[in-house]
């Protein structure tokens, strides 16, 4: 048998088949796209609403797998560091599945799910503006992040009494909305900052096609017209990542894809993008809800 054409066949077979396997994949990837037709469409829809979407919707949209997370446990030593002054005396209490610790007008709670801090010291002369308030955030934000990972600018709001400011984690590139630094910076100078994080455990799931965004908007305005009936709405940003609905006392927790919605008002609202049904965020994301 002849060995040399033997090799030669099959560099040939093996080169036709990557041709092959290359024209499938570009076949396959646009099954994943939208059409000008289905955006003109969802958006004729939501103009009809009177529902007005600030974001450009994405075209392209591909399986996912969900992910496997465990809960950080917060080391209260390094804690301390970021927020108290350890030279002085630190008051401890422990109430329930909390710890308590306090220091002249500041307060840090350490519980299982998550981390809040308050600060009611005001500022001298502090002025209420947005340079003045990311100055803050970005401060405390540099300092957990070398305690629990990198955060990821996601919004700044303003309201009449405080500035809020959310970072966010990610994992695969997608965020991790249960993931979140949340900081209110108020007009004095005074804030409160809370923040829950999960580790991801390296254990891959198969990939699953997920709904396209026009039919996650669709179920969307269809879903929120029952909760806002006769208002205006306006959507400031739709974005997909990861997302834990409910919280339980397991170990490690399976996070899906999620379209997260965001109102002009900061109201947040999802939709599973494998199952395209809404959904809402029954756990806390933000200190105010906390106490």
């Amino acid at each position: 048998m002849d060995t040399k054409l033997t090799k030669k066949y099959t560099i040939i077979f093996l080169l036709i088949l990557n041709i092959v396997l290359f024209f499938i994949n570009i076949l396959a990837r646009d099954n994943y796209s939208i059409s000008k037709q289905q955006k003109d469409n969802i958006l004729s829809y939501t103009n009809k609403e009177n529902i007005e979407l600030k974001f450009k919707i994405a075209n392209k949209y591909y399986p996912m797998r969900s992910i496997n997370m465990k809960k950080i446990s917060y080391n209260e030593t390094k804690l301390r560091e970021v927020f108290f002054d350890t030279k002085k005396y630190i008051d401890r209490q422990e109430s329930f599945e909390s710890i308590i610790l306090s220091q002249d007008e500041k307060i840090l709670t350490i519980n299982n799910f998550f981390v809040y801090f308050s600060d009611l010291e005001g500022k001298n002369e502090f002025i209420f503006k947005e340079d003045n308030a990311l100055k803050i955030a970005k401060k405390y934000k540099k300092d957990i992040e070398k305690i629990y990972g990198r955060l990821y600018f996601d919004n700044i709001k303003f309201y009449p009494e405080y500035i809020e400011i959310d970072y966010f984690q990610k994992v695969k590139g997608y965020k991790v909305f249960n993931n979140i630094l949340n900081i209110k910076v108020y007009k004095n100078g005074s804030l409160d900052l809370y923040f829950n994080f999960y580790k991801n455990i390296k254990e891959k799931y198969e990939k699953i096609n997920i709904c396209s965004p026009d039919e996650a908007i669709y179920t969307f305005v269809k879903e929120i017209r029952k909760i806002i009936v006769d208002e205006k709405i306006i959507v400031e940003d739709m974005e997909l990542g990861y997302y834990l609905k409910d919280y339980n006392e397991d170990i490690s927790f399976i996070f899906n894809p999620y379209y997260r919605f965001l109102l002009d008002d900061g109201s947040i609202f999802y939709i599973n993008a494998y199952t395209n049904t809404f959904e809402y965020d029954s756990n806390f994301t933000r200190g105010d809800v906390i106490f």
